[in-house]
This record gives structure tokens, C-alpha cells and sequence, in this order.
């Protein structure tokens, strides 16, 4: 099935009912499992600590870092030294 509104193209074959869904599921799990490990627990705690850290704000004890940002920059940095090993070997 394809399409908005959806219709029938074509069976799956063999190959596609066998390895290409089962490989795209495992592919969107371990992405699933990389995400999750980035999030915090459910829960509520997270508000004592955010209260706590804009006190600390407030009263010049305490820097904000975006370790969110952090880790991206990280994370294309470490692609850009990656991409140029690449390039130059």
C-alpha cells in the first residue's frame, strides 16, 4: 500500500517480507533505545532541580550550559574529524 489516500501497489516479495522489514525494525529500535538513553526518567523530580538551578542562576552562583547544545557541537566535531580522515587519506 502507498499513497494518500492509500491503494494497493504491490505484494511484498519474499525478500522484503523476510529481511527489509524485520532489518527496518531493528534499525528504529536501537534508534528508539539511543533516544531514550539521551531523556531523563519519567517522573517529577526534574522541577526541584530546575527550582534549585534558577535559585542558583538568580544569585550569580551558577553558569547555564545547554549540555544539550554541548553534546551536538560534540557530536559534529567528532563527525567533521571523522569526514576528515576521510578526506584526507
Amino acid at each position: 500500500w502507498a499513497g494518500n489516500p492509500a491503494r494497493f501497489v504491490r505484494k511484498l516479495t519474499a525478500h522484503e517480507r523476510d529481511r527489509v522489514i524485520s532489518d527496518a525494525a531493528e534499525h528504529y529500535v536501537s534508534v528508539a533505545q539511543r533516544l531514550a538513553r539521551e531523556e531523563l526518567p519519567y517522573g517529577t523530580g526534574w522541577r526541584d532541580v530546575e527550582a534549585y538551578r534558577e535559585k542558583l542562576v538568580a544569585n550569580k552562583e551558577y553558569e547555564w550550559v545547554n549540555f544539550r547544545e554541548q553534546k551536538y557541537l560534540m557530536r559534529l566535531q567528532n563527525e567533521a574529524a571523522q569526514l576528515d580522515k576521510i578526506m584526507h587519506h
